[in-house]
């Protein structure tokens, strides 16, 4: 039986308020830009209400909360996954995130691509692509998961190319 994921929301929403005004500032910023406004702060109701039983909003909010400096430990803590399989798996990665994402502190810079594999490279020039067409022939985001509840463009690439806009 899957563990439910407003939980993980909620303890996410309360502990980024413990975190420095910087951060939090970023995390605001980074779920308006990644849930298209409708996460104006990251506060433990309005994140739950966003992620309700979305393993894909969660997988969003994660990403954003993590990019803003908070850790996997807060964001995914082990003792609310417990030994649910897809829950661990958004875990190692936003771990992985992570682990990036200092890469490019300690590297001085806010981008590596030099550090990327060809692999990863190819990967984010298809998410951008397949996001582009998905937008033009939709027009938002929204308005593809409505036809497409399941989706085969995960909401993971529309975060990604907003993050990818917002930083340019």
């Amino acid at each position: 039986m899957p563990v439910a994921l407003a939980p993980l929301a909620i303890r996410a929403g309360t502990v980024v308020a413990q975190y420095a005004p910087a951060v939090y500032d970023k995390a605001k910023s980074y779920l308006a830009a990644a849930t298209s406004g409708k996460v104006a702060a990251p506060t433990a109701q309005a994140l739950a209400a966003y992620v309700g039983n979305s393993q894909q909003r969660l997988t969003v909010v994660g990403d954003a909360l993590i990019r803003s400096g908070m850790s996997v430990n807060d964001v995914f803590p082990k003792d609310l996954i417990g030994s649910d399989q897809a829950l661990m798996a958004l875990r190692a990665s936003a771990e992985k995130l992570a682990v990036s994402l200092r890469g490019q502190f300690d590297a001085g810079a806010d981008k590596v691509v030099s550090g990327q594999s060809g692999d990863m490279i190819v990967a984010d020039v298809i998410r951008v692509k397949r996001v582009k067409a998905v937008l033009s022939v939709y027009g938002s985001a929204d308005n593809y998961f409505l036809c497409h509840p399941n989706g085969g463009v995960p909401a993971g690439d529309f975060a990604y190319v907003r993050a990818m806009r917002a930083a340019m």
